[in-house]
């Protein structure tokens, strides 16, 4: 494996690894219980675990008390554990995703060890804390951050593997059994790029011959199998319909649940998501190819990841924005490359660095827009002003200047908008569900009796979660045997009586006889 020459000591190689991940953990854990639980995926996940904790049913999972087929156990089985030993709260069903999150953080730095100086490493880790969306999956509570761990410590495994100790090969199965654990088929999004880079570093051959990988694929059929097989048992065809005909081949085929796009899709949602970043990597990343190409640095695993990633993501015809997620370690290592190789003098990669941070600032998604303008012409004025005056006083430190002008213009962007994902929110359904809760357990009804609140305002998961109770749902006004008390949309039904009213959704129990 070509590499940087080796300036490791115990500064780079203990500190910096332990100081990212105390940070990255106090920025990515500030306030993380303020917000409530969200639809759908967040307040699904939470309530399964929850449910797992009442009826000790670790193999079939339960979504408001019925059998849930859709996805493996693994995320849920860590949040029942945590709500064991600690309750069940938004605090840890969200741990999960922050752990793994921090984790990719070092993650990320590590692999960009293993082919750059250990400071364009650090920041190759700092540009993925100011991806939105990294932040965002961080601290909450589904299975892809924990999906994108294993993947990047299989990639980490795989480039130790490349510098001579194949005995790595076995957290790489390891990591890949857990994946398809956490998240199903997505999970041999990791073996695939393995298997990818492999041919691109031209040890596919001699990787297919060697035994310790091999073993390492037995062990991750051992973890992967055995809960497959055990669901398969109890639930029958359910479990094939659900977890294989609707959510691997309905999803793969055809756009479920409203979910379309075309081919461009996910180039999109990379550059929203990983605004302002994502216009770096726009440059940095075939710039990355190209140096790959020409020096053979030992990088084909990162590129093999993000084509892997976006490939099959692109071809799945129900597109998602956190289907993508694995693909940002990777590009922030290229974008840190880019940045580092224009400040040590690189004349091409100063200009593609110059071009990302006009795009940055002129190129902006009106959606994205929350922070003055005067901040995006201010930069540019700057970056023209010291440049020329740098050139005509003929003072050196152009390419320092542009460079550093550029990250601070991207990181304070950054900033600004991660702010409102630390800020409490104020959810009517919420409020109203949690006046439902009074620890009772029974059946609690939800009235579909306005079609167009219910509809813009999808209710099932959270409802579930915050009033702690069965869910009975009917359309229209007609009353539920059996059941004394209801949520439904803020407008009249006979026979209810409304005790708590909040936005257009309202708590009401059966009206006491005259």
């Amino acid at each position: 494996m070509a590499t940087i020459p080796r300036t490791e000591n115990w500064r780079t190689g203990g500190i910096v690894p332990a100081a990212l991940a105390a940070g990255s953990a106090l920025l990515l854990s500030w306030n993380l219980g303020v917000r409530s639980l969200a639809d759908f995926d967040e307040a699904i996940y939470a309530e399964i675990a929850r449910e797992m904790t009442r009826d000790q049913s670790w193999i079939i999972l339960h979504f408001n008390y019925t059998p849930w087929y859709q996805k493996p156990p693994l995320l849920m089985w860590i949040q029942a554990v945590l709500f064991e030993l600690f309750g069940a709260n938004e605090l840890w069903a969200r741990m999960p995703s922050l752990v793994a999150g921090v984790g990719v953080v070092v993650l990320t730095y590590l692999v960009a060890r293993r082919y750059l100086e250990w400071t364009p490493a650090l920041l190759s880790a700092l540009i993925l804390l100011g991806c939105y969306q990294f932040v965002a999956a961080a601290r909450f509570a589904t299975t892809d951050m924990l999906l994108t761990f294993f993947i990047y410590l299989q990639v980490w495994a795989y480039l130790r593997v490349r510098g001579g100790d194949d005995r790595f090969w076995y957290i790489a199965g390891a990591a890949a059994g857990l994946g398809i654990m956490t998240k199903g088929a997505a999970g041999l999004a990791g073996p695939l790029a393995l298997l990818l880079a492999s041919a691109a570093d031209r040890r596919l051959g001699a990787t297919l011959r060697n035994r310790k990988v091999w073993m390492a694929t037995a062990l991750t059929l051992l973890i992967a199998l055995p809960w497959h097989a055990l669901a398969f048992a109890y639930g029958g065809q359910s479990f094939l319909d659900d977890y294989v005909g609707y959510h691997l081949i309905r999803r793969a085929t055809q756009p479920i649940e409203g979910h379309q796009g075309n081919a461009l899709t996910y180039l999109a949602y990379i550059r929203n998501q990983f605004f302002p970043w994502g216009y770096l990597a726009l440059f940095a990343a075939p710039a990355h190819a190209y140096r790959w190409y020409r020096r053979g640095d030992g990088s084909a695993v990162l590129m093999a990841t993000v084509l892997v990633v976006l490939v099959i993501y692109t071809v799945v015809q129900t597109k998602l924005v956190w289907y993508i997620l694995p693909v940002y370690p990777a590009l922030s290592v290229m974008a840190a490359a880019l940045l580092w190789r224009a400040v040590v003098g690189g004349r091409i990669e100063l200009a593609l660095a110059a071009a990302a941070g006009a795009l940055g600032a002129l190129y902006i998604p009106h959606q994205f827009i929350t922070y003055p303008r005067a901040w995006a012409y201010g930069y540019l004025a700057s970056v023209a002003l010291g440049a020329v005056l740098l050139r005509v006083l003929r003072l050196p430190g152009t390419a320092v200047f542009i460079t550093a002008l550029t990250l601070g213009f991207f990181a304070a962007v950054s900033i600004d908008r991660d702010i409102p994902l630390y800020e409490p929110d104020d959810l009517a359904i919420v409020a109203v569900a949690k006046a439902a809760h009074d620890g009772s357990h029974h059946p609690l009804g939800v009235l579909i009796n306005d079609k167009h609140v219910i509809r813009d305002t999808p209710v099932w998961p959270n409802v579930l979660w915050y009033a702690d109770r069965p869910l009975v749902t009917v359309e229209g006004a007609t009353l539920i045997p059996n059941v004394s008390d209801y949520i439904l949309a803020n407008r009249p039904v006979a026979g209810l009586h409304v005790v708590y009213v909040r936005g257009d959704f309202a708590y009401a129990t059966e009206a006491p006889a005259p």
